[in-house]
């Protein structure tokens, strides 16, 4: 397949061929396809994990084995700790390095650098917008208890409903259910994340929401794929892919060559993903909620959100019931 860059034509659907690479990812794959690229060249893949605490941190990764970590969706800021100096003594030392992150933290790992290298690939995410750790860590406390030590994972999306479905948090065997559900209807932070009510201030003016990339790749849900006129089965999951310079043009027959990949109309992949053409619109809500969590602590902001949501459980549990009887999870 002939790549072409972004801005000229083209966003890509991937799709990851190997099965258990695509259950464990957050839609086709294409990061893997990306990470083990440059593994095979020697070299080390940076990106977003959650740590013991379910706290979102960077890490570097010099295996397969460590890219588990890696997949899966974070919607929450993640900290870069010495990341930076530590790519650029990769680099310095002719290690060839892949760094994945939001669109912001690409920039600013360019800008600490200074300048370009040539074993350098980045691949930057479309970003909806990101909350704060301490909203994230405080949502967790009230929501799971002070002592948080049982929850083993925050997983945001899980296939096992389905590519389009939310996630759960995971429970080690103590605590004895070991799975609960992130639906949006009674998950006050899952459901203001997915709403927008909860980002930094300088989300909603993101000068990054649009084609103009600062990653060699770009790398997303492909939301809005014509199935049919593609030709490519998504239910699994799809990959959204741009191609932003010449970088990855060379690479990209490389990186893509064992997976599904074609070439989709731009316009499909921005209508798809709005964060391609603007920032999130600042909601109301967003000063009522933050002021709430500040004054009255996030007992009060869950307590309001279930409330309001309240009316969504005979809906929810009906359709829960049809797919337990089903045989789904």
């Amino acid at each position: 397949m002939a790549f072409k860059l972004a801005s000229d034509a083209a966003a890509y659907v991937v799709v990851n061929t190997k099965p258990d690479v695509l259950e464990k990812s957050s839609s086709g794959g294409a990061f893997s396809l990306l990470a083990e690229y440059v593994l095979e060249q020697g070299g080390i893949v940076y990106g977003c994990a959650f740590d013991e605490h379910q706290v979102a941190r960077h890490i570097r990764v010099d295996s397969r084995e460590g890219l588990a970590a890696l997949r899966g969706s974070k919607y929450v800021q993640s900290d870069m700790g010495d990341n930076f100096g530590l790519v650029k003594k990769d680099l310095t030392s002719g290690i060839a390095v892949l760094f994945t992150g939001t669109p912001c933290q690409v920039d600013g790992l360019r800008a600490f650098l200074g300048k370009d290298y040539d074993q350098l690939l980045c691949a930057d995410i479309v970003c909806h917008g990101v909350p704060s750790p301490e909203y994230f860590a405080d949502y967790l406390r009230t929501e799971y208890g002070e002592d948080a030590t049982h929850i083993k994972s925050v997983e945001f999306r899980d296939k096992r409903q389905g590519w389009t479905k939310s996630g759960g948090v995971r429970f080690d065997e103590s605590a004895g259910c070991n799975f609960h559900y992130l639906d949006p209807a009674f998950s006050t932070y899952y459901g203001q994340f997915l709403a927008g009510e909860i980002y930094r201030e300088s989300c909603y003016r993101c000068p990054y929401a649009n084609t103009n990339r600062v990653g060699d790749f770009t790398i997303a849900d492909f939301w809005g794929l014509n199935q049919k006129d593609s030709g490519v089965d998504a239910d699994g999951g799809a990959s959204l892919v741009l191609i932003n310079n010449q970088k990855a043009v060379t690479l990209a027959p490389f990186i893509f060559k064992s997976a599904i990949c074609e070439e989709r109309p731009l316009e499909e992949a921005t209508a798809g993903n709005s964060q391609l053409n603007a920032p999130v619109p600042r909601p109301k809500e967003r000063d009522e909620i933050m002021k709430l969590w500040l004054e009255e602590g996030m007992e009060e902001v869950t307590a309001r959100y279930k409330s309001a949501h309240l009316k969504r459980l005979p809906k929810w549990l009906v359709k829960r019931m049809l797919h337990i009887i089903s045989g789904g999870a």
